[in-house]
Order: structure tokens, then C-alpha cells, then sequence
């Protein structure tokens, strides 16, 4: 993975490029959705995971808004597979896997990340990652997987129970926190505010 940096204030996300195992390099722009944030009162992007793949990159070209991420190392981002590879083939893989155990969270995770992080196609990805919670409720990732999408999907009710619920388990965490009490006071509306 390469990325071209916009300038500062420029109201664009980095373009992310892929090079495929056919010596090809291939425009991946479901990467700049999950790898970046847009704010709606911002012009800049915001870097969302601490392990993006390019992290380095980007500190080094002191863009502002990238030196903190939005969401911590526990939140870590799946490793790309090798591409080109045959969508269709892999998420009928993975879901053939869910029908064989489909009482395992993990198995429909996998499928999340797939639709997420290959296609950026939230509304599946919401789905799996509800149906993993619900097999699986305590496990961390999942609920971060969830507050990261009910956000880009307008859900804010949804999104502020995940993060209440993750900065309940995770109290001693004050990046978390404070991403919490953020998004608490941001998506406040009192009587009379329409």
C-alpha cells in the first residue's frame, strides 16, 4: 500500500493505491474511507488507526491532525490480503465457514472486516459485526467495530452505546474517554435546538 497525501485544509482524503501481485498498481478507495476520518466540520482528514499501514509516512510528512489516532492500538486493522483477489469467491469462503459454525463470532468478524476494509460496505458490515456482539458480547473489538460504523452510518444513538460500553470497560483508558465524553457532548441536543 502507497498513499498520496493532500495538502492541509484541502477538504480531500489521501488516495490510497494497492500494488497487485500482477505488477499492477490499482486505486483502493474503500482504504481511504476506513483508514481516515472525515469530520463534517473539518476540511481535514484525521487518521483513525494507530497501526494504519502507513503511519510512518504520514508523521514524516507532519500533516496535522495525524499525529494522534482517532482509536488506539486495540483497535487494530486486518492485514490486507494479496490482490487482485476474487471478491465474490472469498466472502462465499468465508460465509460457507459462518454455515459450518455459525455460533462463532469470529467467523462473522472476518466476513465484517471483509465487507469494511475490502469494500466499504457498512450496512453488511454492521450486520456481522451485530451478529458477532450478540454471540460474543464481551469482546472489545467487536463493540469498537460497531462505534466506528454506526458513526460513518449516521447512527449516533447506536454509536454513543458503544462507546459508553467500551469506556465502562475500559475506565483506566483516557484517550477512550475522552473520545467518549467527545461524542456525548457533540450528539447532545436539548429542547428547542431545531
Amino acid at each position: 500500500l502507497r498513499v498520496a497525501l493532500p495538502q492541509q485544509s484541502h477538504s480531500n482524503l489521501p488516495i490510497v493505491i494497492r500494488h497487485g501481485s500482477n505488477g499492477l498498481w490499482y486505486v483502493d478507495e474503500p482504504k481511504a474511507w476506513t483508514y481516515f476520518h472525515r469530520f463534517e466540520n473539518s476540511p481535514d482528514y484525521w487518521v483513525k488507526y494507530a497501526d494504519n499501514p502507513f503511519a510512518t509516512e504520514i508523521h514524516n510528512a507532519d500533516v496535522a491532525k495525524t499525529h494522534a489516532p482517532v482509536y488506539t492500538k486495540q483497535v487494530p486493522t486486518p492485514a490486507p490480503s494479496p490482490y487482485p483477489f476474487p471478491l465474490a469467491a472469498r466472502l462465499k469462503e468465508l460465509q460457507g465457514q459462518i454455515a459450518q459454525q455459525p455460533g462463532e463470532a469470529q467467523r462473522y468478524a472476518r466476513v465484517g472486516d471483509l465487507y469494511l476494509f475490502e469494500v466499504n460496505w457498512i450496512g453488511r458490515a454492521i450486520e456481522m459485526f451485530e451478529a458477532a456482539v450478540k454471540l460474543s458480547p464481551d469482546e472489545p473489538l467487536y463493540h469498537w467495530r460497531l462505534a466506528d460504523l454506526y458513526l460513518n452510518n449516521s447512527e449516533a444513538e447506536k454509536m454513543l452505546v458503544e462507546f459508553r460500553w467500551l469506556a465502562q470497560r475500559f475506565p483506566q483508558d483516557k484517550a477512550l474517554g475522552s473520545l467518549s465524553r467527545f461524542y456525548d457532548q457533540a450528539y447532545r441536543f436539548e429542547d428547542g435546538d431545531f
